[in-house]
């Protein structure tokens, strides 16, 4: 597992600035 990918969903999962990470991938 890359961890990179974790700190995304990890990220993700907060909610925090949603848009602009689906806007990074």
């Amino acid at each position: 597992m890359n961890y990179i990918c974790v700190v995304k969903i990890y990220r993700i999962s907060k909610g925090n600035h949603q848009q602009r990470l689906l806007r990074l991938w």
